[in-house]
């Protein structure tokens, strides 16, 4: 089902708040990776709440992506010129809620309710993921971003 928002398709509207939100979590949770204690537990906070936005919009933009398929007479198993595309949305996906997750539990580890049960090697491993999934993030919204803007715009200004 395709939404709309003020007679457009919600997609391009929508994936515009997952292309700012994604990197700016991710170069967040680098720096805090990076840096730990260097940032205050509210900065700490206002990451994984910037990690959260990127999910939610992640999964938004993915909804109404696929929303569009039926109107181009396409589907989830003849996705055409979409494919790559879709592909990268995938790899996207993943990288992006595996930031998410582990933000969260880097956010956890450092409570002090969990701290004293947490292993000694747990903050460090935690970083090193987060250090990971940040990069994977970047590299695999630019990927779906740019794909995304070769079908939109490859016939511009002709088409």
């Amino acid at each position: 089902m395709t939404m709309y928002i003020g007679g457009v398709p919600a997609h391009p509207l929508v994936v515009h708040l997952a292309a700012v939100a994604i990197p700016l979590a991710a170069v967040m949770c680098l720096v805090w990776a990076l840096r730990p204690g260097r940032f205050s537990p509210s900065w700490r906070l206002a990451t994984v709440a910037t990690t959260t936005v990127a999910a939610v919009s992640l999964l938004l933009a993915r909804w109404t992506g696929e929303g569009l398929l039926a109107p181009m007479g396409l589907s989830e198993e003849n996705l055409g010129d979409v494919a790559q595309h879709a592909q990268y949305a995938n790899a996207s996906t993943v990288a992006t809620l595996a930031l998410f997750v582990v933000a969260v539990l880097l956010y956890a580890v450092g409570l002090p309710r969990f701290s004293a049960k947490a292993p000694a090697w747990a903050p460090a491993a935690l970083r090193a993921l987060v250090a990971v999934a940040a990069v994977a993030a970047i590299v695999a919204a630019v990927l779906v971003g740019h794909a995304g803007a070769q079908l939109a715009w490859a016939d511009f200004p002709r088409g």
